[in-house]
């Protein structure tokens, strides 16, 4: 007789159960966190949510039993007229009107108690669909184990509720959980087969014993006592925002000053127009770079050599004659008498027009070694309008990364001394050189290394903030600081520390500074009048119009790169770099490239976006008042976990597309998901920068992956996809196929 190889049938109830529990645990403390009354109602109301969703019942109908219940709890709890009356149905809309105009007014702490039960119940309503689909659809239930021993430290550290037991019961609830997944995973994805009789015995009993023994001993243990000091003074010292107290000036208003010397502290935003431009596209608009970092700030070495433009021609030197142009014009009108005595300009400018100039007559312009214009000040008036004529360079990626920058080859960059673009204080933490070491070590060419650095500050480690910015202490580095403890700021955080980074390892950098190119408020604008006026060579008639305000004051990073020169590159959280860059690999793949730029830049217009709204929340909160009425502790509690819940999507937003692949090679495997999974994993590498060249063979392309990655999957992984396209794709091992694309998929976007 044959044995039946099943998993057992009530696999799917218990972990749901063990879920559920887990949940609860999250409800239990507001009993003792909010004062909330009838606690057994919402821990009711959550086994009845599992148990309809555990019933063979059509979904419509387990919604409708979880709305009647509601429906139930609410009258029960808060309304006396007859049940589903008219009276009834009246009062409960007029709660739910009032409450929707507290949320527009965005007073969330005036809820009544009925509209926080409400919303409560429903977010058990959520809670039941999404543990079920973490724990039987996807069996992916780590992150909220996770964040149930997080949620559980906060409770127990900062409220009166005891979470000694809580913890017990985690423990005990999640490693059951992982080990019934891990034996699901056996028997079901690998194949293991085990006989449905003695599953119990060779699986679930020592696995019952091990986690209760382990669970037993670690509470019974004797433990030490606190090894930090107490917290809560620290948490009070950083009430109302005030998360980093200093005798320096807090405030500041945004825009571009000549003392750079000082950096820190927060700005108010200063909304009112600089100046407007007319240019063919978005771009740097630059004035001015320094290059002596004293721990705390930016200022000049010594003094800058200058050199006078009497035809309004200048020769800045940001650029070395190898790199590819093409001639373009800009037109720059200030808004203000009081403006900036440098003359913002873009990327390599060659020459200034105004009306001084076009009459032939001399004009005192002047340009240093820093790439600073400016007139005399008596002069300012005639460059209160302006055009320029530049080259804007287009940086190849693959030359980039031929170019040695190393600190050894300084003395061969044609003579020039580039040895004060690589200084940095001798009181710098060597921590900061061993950062930049260790993020920069897997790569081979120095733009990789750059690029690593650059990416670093890009990522969710660090958040862009211009409230609350401290200064560094008297004895504390400015970068030291950014890096190790606060991790928030704005650009002169993000493009300090970078270039201080890059500094460490003898890459010659340089601090830059200006404005990003503002809103467009004007699109095919005609710019004869201005052709005619400033005497500009004919080079386009119609141009977009650019507003430039004191809030896209800016500042980002030069990096200087033999027989190239000075790249820009843009650390800032949320900021993408405005140069333009092109590489060989770009027309490799056909189906690859129009989709994935569009998908990039709506990627980063959704970041921006986020990232306004992000702000917008935290300056709405700082007129919360501090003391809060215990009854409503509840929803804060249940819309800080909502925020949380949101915030770690937002973080794994771009696991998304991999998830749903390892999803469909998982059920499907057919030949047409493998082709499109491969296919992902090549504009993944590309967007990487390690992209297939035109005249490399599949096969030669995985070598040189493999060789990057120190690995030899990529080959295998390639050579299973030429067996699926050329060969017998019935006999492909789909399990090692699977393994070797999410190992492959996991390096890359790691």
């Amino acid at each position: 007789m044959d044995q039946q190889y099943l998993v057992p049938k009530n696999y799917i109830p218990i972990m749901y159960i063990l879920g559920i529990l887990l949940f609860l645990e999250w409800i239990y403390p507001t009993k003792d966190v909010a004062d909330t009354n009838y606690i057994f109602v919402f821990v009711a109301f959550t086994f009845l949510s599992a148990f309809v969703t555990l019933t063979p019942i059509p979904s419509w109908f387990a919604n409708v039993i979880r709305l009647l219940a509601i429906f139930i709890i609410i009258h029960s709890l808060y309304l006396e007229a007859s049940f589903l009356s008219l009276e009834w149905l009246s009062l409960l809309l007029n709660e739910i009107h009032v409450n929707i105009s507290y949320i527009v007014q965005w007073n969330l702490l005036d809820f009544t108690s009925m509209f926080r039960t409400i919303l409560f119940l429903i977010f058990i309503w959520l809670m039941s669909y999404l543990i079920h689909y973490w724990f039987i659809v996807v069996r992916k239930f780590f992150l909220f184990i996770a964040l149930t021993f997080l949620y559980l430290s906060v409770i127990d550290t900062f409220t009166m509720y005891d979470a000694s037991w809580a913890m017990v019961r985690v423990f005990v609830f999640s490693f059951i959980a992982l080990g019934l997944a891990n034996f699901f995973k056996q028997t079901e994805d690998e194949s293991l087969q085990i006989p449905r009789r003695k599953s119990y015995r060779a699986w679930k009993m020592p696995l019952l014993f091990m986690v209760g023994a382990v669970a037993i001993l670690g509470y019974a243990a004797p433990k030490y006592s606190a090894q930090w000091p107490d917290p809560i003074p620290f948490i009070q010292s950083m009430s109302e925002h005030d998360r980093f107290r200093s005798n320096e000036p807090t405030e500041k208003q945004m825009g571009i000053s000549e003392d750079d010397s000082t950096l820190g502290g927060s700005f108010v935003d200063s909304e009112y127009t600089v100046f407007e431009a007319t240019a063919f596209q978005p771009g740097y608009w630059r004035i001015d770079s320094k290059d002596f970092y004293t721990g705390k700030g930016w200022i000049d070495e010594g003094e800058r050599s200058g050199e006078y433009a009497p035809d309004g021609s200048v020769a800045l030197w940001l650029l070395e004659n190898e790199v590819e142009r093409s001639a373009k014009m800009a037109t720059i009108e200030f808004q203000t008498d009081d403006f900036f005595e440098k003359l913002p300009y873009a990327y390599e400018t060659v020459s200034f027009h105004n009306e001084t100039i076009k009459n032939e007559e001399l004009t005192t312009l002047f340009y240093d070694s820093a790439g600073a214009v400016y007139p005399k000040e008596e002069d300012l008036d005639d460059f209160q309008q302006y055009g320029i004529v530049y080259a804007e360079p287009m940086y190849d990626i693959d030359e980039l990364r031929e170019s040695n920058i190393s600190e050894s080859s300084l003395l061969e960059l044609k003579g020039k001394d580039f040895t004060r673009y690589t200084q940095v204080p001798a009181s710098l933490p060597v921590r900061v050189k061993e950062l930049a070491e260790e993020i920069t070590k897997p790569y081979d060419n120095d733009y990789d290394k750059i690029k690593a650095i650059e990416n670093y500050f890009q990522s969710d480690r660090f958040s862009y903030e211009t409230e609350d910015v401290p200064y560094p202490n008297e004895d504390q580095d400015y970068v030291d600081q950014f890096l190790f403890e606060t991790r928030y700021g704005y650009c002169d955080n993000f493009s300090t520390a970078m270039v201080v980074m890059l500094r460490t390892l003898g890459i010659p950098t340089r601090w830059a500074k200006g404005y990003t190119s503002g809103e467009v408020i004007d699109r095919n604008v005609d710019v004869t009048d201005a052709i005619e006026r400033f005497h500009i060579p004919l080079i386009s008639l119609t141009m977009n119009k650019y507003e430039v305000k004191n809030t896209n004051a800016h500042s980002w990073v030069e990096v200087y790169f033999p027989e190239i020169g000075w790249v820009p590159f843009e650390p800032t959280h949320g900021f993408s770099n405005l140069a333009q860059f092109t590489s060989t690999h770009d027309n490799e793949e056909e189906h690859l490239d129009a989709e994935d730029v569009e998908l990039d830049i709506e990627q980063e217009q959704d970041n921006e976006e986020t990232l306004e709204v992000e702000e917008g929340l935290e300056e709405n909160e700082q007129v919360v008042p501090e003391q809060t009425d215990h009854q409503t502790l509840p929803f804060i509690v249940l819309l800080a976990s909502l925020l949380l819940i949101i915030a770690i999507l937002f973080l794994f937003r771009k696991r998304i597309a991999v998830f749903y692949y390892k999803l469909l090679l998982t059920r499907k495997g057919t030949q047409e998901v493998y082709e499109k999974a491969y296919i992902y994993l090549l504009n993944h590498l590309a967007k990487s920068g390690y992209g297939k060249k035109p005249d490399e063979t599949l096969r030669t392309f995985a070598r040189r992956i493999d060789h990057i990655y120190q690995t030899d999957e990529m080959g295998e992984l390639t050579s299973l996809y030429e067996q699926l396209l050329y060969s017998d794709s019935k006999n492909i091992d789909t399990y090692k196929m699977n393994k070797l694309w999410k190992n492959m998929v996991s390096r890359v976007i790691a």
